[in-house]
């Protein structure tokens, strides 16, 4: 038995309906991982552009701690510098009171013995004196 002439119109027409969404899905499936590929793409472009701008900030950063850690040496050598100059200030002006103070000794100790001398020579005019 022999389907009706219609029936097989119909089934070729299935057919080409069943093949033409057979190639819809695939052109889908082509499209869907083309569409894919240039998110991972991107994807990949993004972290290689992050990944490059995370290595230059680690740079700006490393290079601005370098400055400041050169300013802060540079600012403690000079504090010590400043350090040094102030005791070797004060070491001086000490030296000068203690050079001030020996002359201030040595002074009282010739006022001293002048007037020692002083006495001595009134004494012996007296004694002189009262020899006579």
């Amino acid at each position: 038995m022999r389907g009706s002439p219609g029936t097989g119109k119909m089934l070729t027409q299935e057919a080409m309906e069943l093949r033409r969404e057979a190639v819809l899905r695939e052109e889908k499936a082509r499209a869907d991982a083309s569409a894919q590929e240039e998110l991972n793409l991107a994807r990949k472009k993004a972290q290689a552009k992050i990944k490059a701008k995370n290595k230059q900030f680690k740079r700006e950063a490393s290079s601005e701690l370098q400055q400041q850690k050169l300013e802060m040496e540079m600012k403690l050598q000079i504090a010590q510098m400043e350090l040094m100059e102030r005791r070797e200030l004060e070491f001086q002006q000490e030296k000068l009171y203690e050079k001030d103070i020996t002359a201030k000794e040595m002074e009282a100790h010739l006022l001293l013995e002048s007037q020692l001398m002083e006495e001595k020579r009134k004494r012996l005019r007296l004694e002189y004196e009262a020899k006579f």
